[in-house]
């Protein structure tokens, strides 16, 4: 049976960077003792040069280079910094597969298991999995440790610093369920009826396994039962009560990976039936009948929190939300963490979930562009498997206020980022947030989409919609002083 543990305590930083920090018999007792998630920037001291660069803000109609101070907070989240853990591995753990999951880390990181360089990730908000089997030794302690850097000019908001999200070890059978591997869909749903043809697709480790699967409503009353072998089934469901925001109803789906009898994975998903349907003239329809979305973009960090990932703080933030009316969120600029999803579905909100704020053409130096040919596909791709199951997810967004809007062929990345993406999940629309109408409309950008958002110039929305009278459009970024934000305290 795998076993998931949550590395939270006994982590040693240091905010400087030298190749023996990855050394297993490197001294690290004089380092800083902290706890994961750690925002190693958000104690500070502030300075207004913190990051502190020339550039040319497009987006506020700039037409030359100028300094910029504080636009990513002014704390010092820029530079290298080391993490190290010891765990040591039971005797009954041989044979076994060990995995090292990081919900996020800001950003560029390696990992190294006992000196060997075991894998990482450049981009500071995407999930991922190491397999770290080979690197594992018995009968002895293991040294974990991560080097993360912070490059300058990186960010055009606060991103935080260091192992912001959670991390685990998880030890495996041979026979497992594999990262993101499971999907939930349903290909035909009747909101009226009750009614759900469910479609299960599995990936994992191993032959010769069969896969028990029960589905229960939040009641833990058991609705379904039924043991697969292969990949892949499909069933009717019926008496469901269908997810919205006003409604967030969810049912378990229990996954329990057998051979000979024995259990050796399981994985346990909350999933929402709804049906989600966008059209030109007339707006968004959810379960059948017409929806407006009331949202807000909002971005990971947690004010004066930083950027540490905190359960309670954003279930404070979405009860703040809830409390004005609010029932969408856009994830701006980039995937929040996967715990912040389960909260939307428990919670009720609709959820743009958004990748990127740079493609190829960047907004400043080190940006996603520096590392965008050889992430996007994969990035994309991992942040949609590990999304794909939340009912709150209902558009795939590529982009923000793209520079390749202004280009001429930049219409060809949005069609290539969309191809992925609807490959990957073809069951939602892709988006993106779109703010130069004028070079978008001129190179044939917004038709790469299946549904357009526009940031701000809602004005303009009439004739946005007769240019394109076939696609739906909505506003993907208004509030301002000139829109909806002073209705608020006149009422």
């Amino acid at each position: 049976m795998s076993v998931s543990r949550i590395l939270k305590s006994g982590w040693r930083f240091k905010l400087a960077d030298e190749p023996v920090f990855a050394a297993p018999s490197f001294d690290d007792s004089a380092w800083q003792t902290v706890s994961i998630p750690h925002d190693w920037a958000v104690c500070g001291p502030f300075d207004k040069k913190n990051d502190l660069y020339s550039t040319r803000i497009v987006q506020d109609g700039e037409t030359a280079e100028t300094l910029h101070y504080g636009r990513t907070g002014g704390l010092p989240h820029i530079g290298v910094g080391w993490y190290r853990l010891r765990f040591t591995p039971e005797e009954n753990q041989r044979g076994k597969n060990f995995f090292l999951e990081f919900d996020g880390v800001m950003s560029r990181s390696t990992v190294y298991v006992n000196g060997h360089e075991a894998g990482g990730r450049s981009y500071g908000y995407t999930s991922f999995q190491l397999d770290v089997s080979r690197f594992v030794e018995f009968g002895m302690e293991n040294v974990i440790a991560v080097r993360v850097a912070n490059p300058e000019q990186a960010s055009r908001w606060y991103p935080g610093a260091g192992i912001y999200r959670e991390v685990r070890l998880v030890v495996a059978e041979p026979e497992h369920f594999l990262y993101s591997g499971i999907r939930i869909f349903n290909r035909a749903a009747d909101p009226e009826a009750k009614t759900a043809e469910v479609c299960i697709q599995t990936e994992h480790s191993g032959e010769n396994c069969e896969t028990l699967l029960t589905v229960s409503d939040s009641a833990g009353n058991e609705l379904f039962r039924t043991q697969f072998a292969g990949n892949e089934t499909a069933f009717p469901l019926s008496g469901l009560n269908f997810w919205s925001p006003e409604t967030p109803e969810l049912y378990t789906f229990r996954f329990t990976l057998l051979k000979d009898g024995g259990t050796k994975d399981e994985r346990v998903i909350d999933y929402g039936f709804r049906t989600v349907r966008f059209d030109a003239e007339k707006g968004m329809f959810l379960n059948g009948k017409p929806y407006y979305l009331k949202g807000v973009c909002l971005h990971h960090d947690l004010g004066p929190l930083g950027a540490a990932f905190s359960l309670p703080a954003v279930k404070r933030q979405f009860r703040l939300l809830k409390s004005i009316g609010c029932n969408a969120i856009r994830t701006s600029h980039n995937p929040q963490d996967p715990k912040f999803l389960d909260l939307c579905d428990r919670m009720g909100f609709a959820v743009l979930d958004e990748a990127f704020d740079a493609w190829k053409n960047g907004k400043i130096i080190n940006d996603y562009s520096s590392i965008f040919p050889e992430w996007h596909k994969r990035d994309l791709v991992d942040l949609i498997r590990r999304d794909r199951n939340h009912p709150s997810v209902i558009m795939w967004s590529i982009g923000n206020e793209i520079n390749e809007q202004s280009e001429p062929d930049g219409w060809k990345v949005a069609a290539e980022l969309a191809e992925i993406a609807h490959a990957a999940d073809p069951t939602r629309p892709v988006t993106a947030g779109l703010d130069r109408p004028d070079d978008a409309m001129k190179n044939t950008f917004p038709p790469a989409l299946d549904v357009i958002g526009w940031n701000y110039k809602p004005h303009r929305y009439p004739e946005l919609h007769a240019r394109y009278p076939h696609i739906p459009q909505y506003g993907s970024e208004t509030a301002s002083t000139i829109s909806t934000r002073g209705e608020y305290w006149r009422r």
